[in-house]
């Protein structure tokens, strides 16, 4: 089966935020890839521990905050690297 919708998340220092949102979101794209845009170590950590109820959703780390148009670039190289025909953000 192809893969039409990726969902694009930059984050950073939003665990919490996401937490909340994903469940619903997971749920309208095939694949949710999440851009941490350098969070600190407890928020990456919160992402961590509940991103693995999701077989659809991944965290891509960027390792410093190198601003917004930087983590979605990572996130559009991620869907078109696995053949996405659509992303939104």
């Amino acid at each position: 089966m192809r893969k039409e919708i990726c969902g694009i998340i930059v984050t950073w220092n939003s665990g919490e935020e996401i937490h909340r949102s994903l469940p619903a979101i997971v749920s309208q794209v095939d694949e949710v890839v999440i851009v941490d845009n350098g969070s600190t170590p407890h928020e990456l950590a919160i992402l961590k521990n509940f991103i693995f109820k999701y077989s659809n959703a991944s965290i891509t780390e960027i390792g410093e905050n190198k601003g917004i148009a930087a983590a979605f670039n990572r996130g559009f190289e991620y869907a078109l690297s696995k053949g996405f025909s659509w992303v939104i953000t």
